[in-house]
Parts: C-alpha cells; sequence; structure tokens
C-alpha cells in the first residue's frame, strides 16, 4: 500500500514504531525521505560553479536509500564529506543535494566518475546498473562501495571482476 494511502491511524503506529526502533533523528530522516521521493521543484536549485572544494565522496543514485541511510549516516557520522551526488531524476538529485548540504548535483554519471576531488563513489542506483557504473568508477582508479545486489546476471560478474 503507498504511505498517501494510509490511513492516520496506520501512519502514526508507523512513526511511533519507527521511534521505537530507529530513535528520533532517524526517524526524521525516513519521515523526509518519504517527502525526497514525492519533491518536484519548479526551478532546480542553483549550484556555484565552479562547485565549491570539500567532500570526497559521490553517490550515484539518490532513492529512498540513498538519502535515508547512505547519506543520513554518512552525515551523521562523518559530517560534510559528501561532494556530488547523481540521479538519472535530477529532482531526487537535487533533493539530496539541498538537504545535506553538497556541494553539486547531477542527472549525468562522468560528473562523479571524473571528478578529481571523489575518491570515493556509492553506487545505489537500479539494480541492473550497479555493475556498470562500478566498473566505470574501478576503472577511473576511485574506490567503489555498491549497494546489494552486485550484479544481476553472470556476463557483469565478469567484467566487474576483470
Amino acid at each position: 500500500m503507498e504511505q498517501a494511502e494510509q490511513s492516520l491511524y496506520i501512519k502514526i503506529r508507523k512513526f511511533l514504531r519507527y521511534l521505537r526502533l530507529y530513535g528520533f533523528r532517524r526517524t526524521l530522516s525516513k519521515v523526509q525521505a518519504r517527502q525526497h521521493m514525492k519533491k518536484r521543484y519548479e526551478n532546480l536549485p542553483n549550484i556555484s560553479s565552479p562547485p565549491k572544494s570539500g567532500g570526497h565522496i559521490g553517490l550515484i543514485g539518490c532513492g529512498n536509500f540513498a538519502f535515508s541511510n547512505t547519506a543520513f549516516y554518512l552525515h551523521k557520522n562523518y559530517g560534510n564529506v559528501i561532494r556530488g551526488a547523481m540521479d538519472i531524476d535530477i529532482q531526487k538529485a537535487a533533493s539530496l543535494y539541498e538537504k545535506y548540504g553538497l556541494r553539486y548535483y547531477t542527472d549525468n554519471a562522468e560528473d562523479i566518475i571524473n571528478d578529481p576531488e571523489i575518491d570515493l563513489v556509492y553506487i545505489a542506483s537500479n539494480h541492473a546498473s550497479h555493475a556498470e557504473y562500478a566498473i566505470k568508477v574501478l576503472r577511473a582508479g576511485k574506490s567503489a562501495h555498491i549497494e546489494k545486489p552486485h550484479v544481476v546476471n553472470h556476463d557483469q560478474l565478469k567484467r566487474l571482476c576483470t
């Protein structure tokens, strides 16, 4: 059932369960992630050109998991270390950019992969694209952290391992 279709009673029970399981900050992040997935900009946020320096992590894929897990914990534990975010839906990349104070956002993975200040790329995109992005990241001499599954077929596994 879609979140918007749930009754207020169900939403409140879910919120209280999340509070008990995760605590206030993480619950708030999970609630904000729901809004993040639906957010649409009339005018996308401005990015300074060239992007400000700082941060050494790139994020490919800006969906719910990236917003409420990857970015949340990186920001909570290490501060403002995410430099740039990429998603094929530029709206999601812009939303994550605003929430976590990144240096830039894009809908082109090459911007993240070719950024000389990024040395680690978290890949949290569509499952079928994990290996493809990881191969490009590794060939660029950077480290890759791939959300599971790493591959979806034998050919991707062979190419990722070479």
